[in-house]
């Protein structure tokens, strides 16, 4: 059994601070602003083999319930050790019921991509375990995934430093922080693409200038004819607006997650 934890600590106080911030952002997720239909107020909501030209959209609501809310942040999850292609992570499974400190998961650590180890954590704030596999050459290749993560630039994160405030604290990789930070990252993403999923399938989302939109009480399933539903759209909120469902899936995404997680609509 191999476990490295000589910066236990720090990973703890990061993931404690990190937690709040992740939980928060679900349980507000509301990146868009609607817009109404005229035909909504009539309690016609379009549905499949009916006419999609009587319904107009309205212009864009102004209410204050209808103000959108600060967009998801997940940033503090993503570390710049991640971004190395290396070690990566198979078959995660994560705990979120038994997620206290730290996330609780458990998973196959992979090294220039050669399953060399078997993670767990248990989500109570300790460092993650890693058990080399049982073949002979896995505990050669444990050792060198730990070696290359160790030669990794440490993280600096953005939260002060618990001894010296003035500073940023900052983390030494090891292979244990890389693979809990790995985990946190999947699961992340896991968790981002599921509310992109949702959206896309329960709104009409658009973007106009730079706000995403979505018509309020429409599901693109119940819209008979999209073309002629969104010709209708473009006259009444400008033929420059940018209509996700007519974006091929991934691109879609991109747009969705630069205004709803990544706070940066440029």
């Amino acid at each position: 059994m191999h476990r490295s934890s000589h910066h236990a600590l720090l990973v703890r106080q990061h993931h404690a601070q990190a937690a709040p911030v992740f939980k928060a952002a679900m349980r507000f997720h509301a990146p868009t602003i609607p817009v109404r239909f005229a035909s909504m107020d009539r309690g016609r909501p379009p549905a499949l083999g009916g006419d999609a030209h009587s319904y107009h959209p309205r212009d864009v609501a102004s209410s204050p319930r209808d103000a959108a809310l600060p967009a998801l942040s997940f940033r503090s999850v993503q570390m710049p050790s991640t971004f190395q292609q290396r070690i990566t992570l198979r078959n995660l499974k994560v705990a979120e019921f038994a997620s206290e400190e730290t996330l609780c998961f458990s998973a196959t650590v992979l090294f220039d991509g050669k399953a060399v180890a078997h993670a767990s954590n248990d989500g109570h704030g300790g460092s993650t375990f890693l058990r080399p596999l049982q073949d002979p050459d896995s505990r050669d290749r444990l050792q060198e995934a730990e070696s290359f993560a160790k030669s990794l630039p440490p993280d600096v994160t953005d939260y002060p430093d618990p001894n010296d405030s003035a500073r940023k604290m900052t983390i030494e990789v090891t292979l244990d922080y890389l693979v809990d930070c790995l985990a946190e990252q999947q699961h992340t993403d896991k968790k981002v693409r599921s509310l992109f999923n949702r959206d896309m399938n329960n709104k009409v989302l658009f973007l106009k200038g730079d706000r995403l939109l979505f018509l309020k009480g429409i599901k693109p399933k119940t819209i008979a004819d999209k073309p002629v539903f969104f010709a209708k759209l473009r006259a009444k909120q400008g033929d420059d607006i940018v209509i996700l469902d007519e974006l091929p899936r991934e691109e879609a995404f991109v747009r969705w997650k630069r205004h709803t997680v990544d706070g940066d609509p440029s």
